[in-house]
């Protein structure tokens, strides 16, 4: 959710607003988007949420240019505020799906993984709740805050919001989004490990290894270097994942974040 005081900031950052689009105008169009048709408990009516974000953004494109003759269709409009204001000047920004197909879901990311499955289990369960199968957005940033990690909070949501999953209906179960289950919080890790250790020349599984290195410290436990003892003869890596017996037993929620694992379990919840 983003508030009424927030969403004028980054108008101000997008440096969107002019004789055409004043902060006057920004203020009515708020207040027009946060009409509810149907009462929704969750959606506050001095914030915006997803939906009325792209609401938003379409209506104040529909004032500063198509009102003003600039474009002649509202879809213009809508590509020029992205084009000229917004994307420009976004103040943080992550790739969503490239960087989990570019980055991500690799065999040295996925070796890492297998290596330390155990230890990374028990730093989730370090932070869920007894009996939860989840662990809290708040919880989990005050932790990171813990750490001898320079990452601001706002580097730490980005991580986050990047590495949860999207479901239908997310009015209706919004306080899934300050919860993340397992294959969500590994790439969540990969995430943040991106993002604070910012040197180039450097692959995403040397990154896993220094931040492992930090989340298991609470732990009292080393990272482990991936082996390759017990791997089975196939055509491909990815074979050996669907023949690896772990896989047999588990909820894809539980297993491990296995390149084929991490890829073929995320997507949209039902």
């Amino acid at each position: 959710m983003i508030d009424w005081i927030d969403f004028t900031n980054y108008c101000t950052i997008w440096d969107v607003v002019n004789s055409n689009l004043k902060v006057a105008d920004i203020d009515r169009i708020f207040i027009a988007t946060n009409v509810e048709l149907e009462d929704q408990e969750a959606n506050d009516d001095r914030s915006l949420c997803r939906f009325e974000f792209y609401e938003i953004v379409t209506r104040m494109a529909k004032t500063k240019y198509f009102e003003s003759k600039k474009t002649a269709s509202i879809s213009e409009a809508v590509e020029m505020i992205l084009l000229e204001s917004v994307l420009p000047n976004a103040v943080m920004r992550m790739e969503s799906v490239n960087w989990r197909q570019v980055f991500l879901w690799t065999l040295p990311v996925d070796d890492l993984y297998k290596a330390n499955l155990t230890n990374l289990k028990k730093v989730f369960t370090l932070l869920k709740n007894a009996g939860s199968r989840y662990i809290d957005f708040k919880d989990t940033l005050s932790f990171i805050n813990d750490l001898p990690l320079e990452v601001s909070q706002d580097t730490a949501t980005l991580a986050w919001a990047f590495s949860k999953m999207q479901f239908v209906e997310e009015m209706e179960l919004i306080d899934k989004y300050e919860q993340m289950v397992f294959v969500e919080f590994l790439e969540f890790i990969g995430r943040l490990a991106w993002l604070i250790y910012e040197n180039p020349q450097e692959s995403l599984d040397v990154k896993l290894w220094r931040i492992l290195q930090v989340l298991f410290s609470k732990i009292k436990e080393k990272v482990k270097a991936p082996t390759f003892e017990n791997d089975i003869d196939s055509e491909s890596d990815y074979e050996d994942e669907l023949a690896s017996e772990i896989l047999l037993d588990k909820h894809p929620e539980d297993m491990y974040a296995g390149f084929g694992i991490l890829k073929n379990s995320f997507g949209t919840q039902d």
